[in-house]
């Protein structure tokens, strides 16, 4: 990847959304810091108990909230994260956001980053936003800064700085696997499914698992969110519209089972409402579509069997559901490698 976008003054004109920020500073600088891809985590879903982090407003405004970390920048168990923004001043809102991904229980960052490609922020995140940045600079003073970056959260520096930092403590998820794990890649393949005249089975089909993560809840347990990308344009469109691009499943075990014969038990509880006239993909023939006769909604019941092998979860998907009083089941088998 090249690093010479610092020296390009006119190259701040070419980018104006978060996306730009992401892939013409955020990359290009951790590549010059010298950090490698597999030393960066990007987008990492997170779980949050309160809406409000450290502020009490009482149970109907402090519900359960999901963040998505931008980048976790990892070495050796050291943290720091970065947050993107599109170009712009930096908000107190933006510092927040980015100061509850640090100190977020899975993740307990040293430093946290706030980055706009037009104003650059980086945190001490044992000081809070509050006490303001320990290195801020614009887009124009970035080359002249640079060192004082690399002096700050280049890989090595990094560890002179926080020598002594523990950062995960926590219980592991399982053997050869931190307290929280990222998914990097899985599949879900149809080993069974309702048969319906004249629609082909949707039995042997692949539907590729990308993105999510396997962490400790908040309260107790082991939540993994995971999510699904199909090949077809037409059904990720139906999935994103039924809210059905992931699962979030949830267990009461404290680590993921080893033993095939002695699975961890994962559940989700989720609504399926699909209106009558609605045009339904067809999973084994994206072209072809279904045109619900009657209007649907239920309570599809998930369950997920699985254990490690290795840093593979392997398990088994049942999902039960009805439709007009008539059951529905669905069932898988799961692989997700993790990282």
């Amino acid at each position: 990847m090249s690093s010479d976008w610092a020296m390009k003054p006119d190259t701040q004109s070419t980018f104006r959304s978060e996306q730009d920020v992401r892939e013409c500073v955020i990359r290009p600088l951790l590549d010059r810091l010298g950090y490698t891809p597999s030393m960066v985590t990007t987008e990492l879903p997170l779980i949050y108990r309160y809406r409000f982090l450290g502020r009490k407003k009482g149970q109907s405004i402090d519900r359960p909230l999901r963040g998505q970390a931008d980048y976790i920048v990892d070495v050796d168990n050291l943290r720091w994260v970065i947050e993107a923004k599109k170009p712009g001043e930096i908000t107190d809102e933006d510092r927040e956001q980015a100061y509850s991904y640090a100190q977020h229980s899975e993740v307990r960052a040293v430093i946290f980053a706030v980055i706009s490609g037009t104003h650059f922020e980086f945190h001490r995140t044992s000081d809070r936003p509050e006490a303001g940045p320990i290195l801020a600079y614009t887009w124009e003073q970035r080359e002249g800064k640079f060192e004082l970056v690399r002096n700050l959260v280049a890989p090595d520096a990094l560890k002179n700085h926080f020598p002594d930092t523990e950062i995960d403590t926590r219980k592991p998820l399982a053997l050869g696997l931190r307290s929280f794990a990222k998914v990097e890649v899985g599949t879900f393949k149809y080993t069974e499914a309702p048969d319906i005249p004249g629609i082909p089975s949707p039995v042997g089909h692949i539907i590729h698992l990308i993105g999510g993560s396997v962490v400790r809840s908040e309260e107790g347990g082991i939540e993994a969110i995971i999510g699904i990308s199909h090949s077809h344009e037409r059904l990720n469109d139906f999935a994103k519209d039924f809210k059905w691009t992931e699962f979030v499943l949830k267990s009461s075990d404290d680590t993921i089972s080893e033993d095939p014969t002695n699975p961890t038990i994962f559940i989700q509880n989720r609504t399926l409402s699909i209106l009558k006239g609605v045009e339904i993909p067809v999973v084994s023939s994206p072209s072809s579509t279904i045109t619900a006769s009657v209007s649907v909604n239920t309570e599809a019941f998930i369950r997920l069997s699985a254990y490690m092998k290795g840093v593979t979860l392997i398990g088994k998907l049942i999902c039960d559901s009805s439709a007009n009083g008539v059951p529905i089941r669905v069932c898988a088998d799961i692989e997700l490698t993790l990282r």
